[in-house]
């Protein structure tokens, strides 16, 4: 607030004049601007109180003949100012606040974010999920089908070539009931052969396989030719023949026989015949059939 004195004609000058400045200055500075009864002093912290500038005029003594001039005094007072303290602790005071409501403000704006950040990252987890688990089964379901077609073609291929392996099998069991057969009458003629009328035959039918060529030798086991040596009339004629060697070979079988000519000689062992008879059985087995020719028109 600023009062301004009104000009007063006849102020005192010098000290009188500078005594009423003074006690001006005073009541503005302590709020005490009434006229009326003095109020008593209130003493303000030296930061609670804004002095106001005092100007005064500058004042020139009075000259004779003229009227005294007048003294102009502006006083600029804050009536109603804020103590500096207390407008610090509101400062402070309304930043706490603000700062606690942004925190708080902040803590729920990030809440909120971190919730739909969770929401859209169980979503893409279960999304990501869902599709992988369908792409393993696809995976299995082909691995499947794959497995299923492979055992199929494998089956197919075994059924394919079984007639063949039941041929095979077929085949070699005939081999081998050849050679069961040919071991069962080889057993079964050489026990008949043993006999001295059976050796008599074997020699005679060699003797005519010769053709009527000189014999000068004749290979028998040796038990068979101590059969003929014990009936001599079973090969009287063919033992009493000088020129003919009757050789013991342990290694000829029982009823078996080789004749010996200059010429050449003949295998006569039953083994050897029914050998070489297995060999023509299993050649004209083996043998492709024939396909009959056609006729010429």
């Amino acid at each position: 607030m600023t009062a301004v004195l009104p000009q007063r004609e006849g102020l005192p000058s010098g000290s009188e004049e500078l005594s009423s400045v003074r006690v001006l200055r005073d009541v503005v500075l302590q709020g005490q601007v009434s006229p009326g009864r003095p109020r008593p002093a209130i003493t303000q912290p030296p930061r609670a109180t804004t002095e106001a500038p005092v100007r005064l005029a500058a004042q020139r003594a009075p000259v004779a003949g003229e009227a005294a001039a007048s003294v102009p005094v502006s006083v600029s007072v804050a009536a109603n100012a804020v103590p500096a303290r207390d407008q610090e602790a509101g400062y402070r005071r309304g930043h706490e606040e603000g700062l606690a409501k942004g925190l708080a403000e902040g803590r729920e704006r990030a809440a909120d974010e971190a919730r739909q950040a969770g929401e859209l990252a169980t979503r893409k987890a279960q999304r990501e999920l869902a599709e992988r688990t369908e792409s393993l089964n696809r995976e299995l379901t082909q691995q499947a089908q794959v497995a299923y077609q492979a055992r199929v073609k494998v089956l197919a291929q075994l059924i394919e070539a079984l007639p063949q392996q039941v041929e095979a099998r077929l085949a070699a069991a005939e081999e081998d009931m050849l050679a069961l057969s040919f071991e069962a009458v080889c057993r079964v003629l050489g026990d008949h052969v043993v006999t001295a009328n059976g050796l008599r035959a074997q020699l005679l039918q060699s003797v005519r396989a010769m053709r009527g060529r000189r014999l000068v030798a004749v290979h028998l086991h040796p038990d068979d030719l101590a059969t003929l040596e014990r009936e001599p009339d079973a090969a009287a004629d063919l033992l009493a023949n000088e020129a003919i060697e009757w050789v013991a070979d342990a290694e000829m079988t029982l009823g078996g026989c080789i004749v010996r000519s200059p010429e050449g000689g003949l295998d006569a062992r039953l083994d050897t015949q029914l050998g070489a008879l297995r060999d023509l059985l299993l050649r004209s087995r083996a043998a492709p059939p024939s396909t009959p020719s056609s006729g010429t028109a």
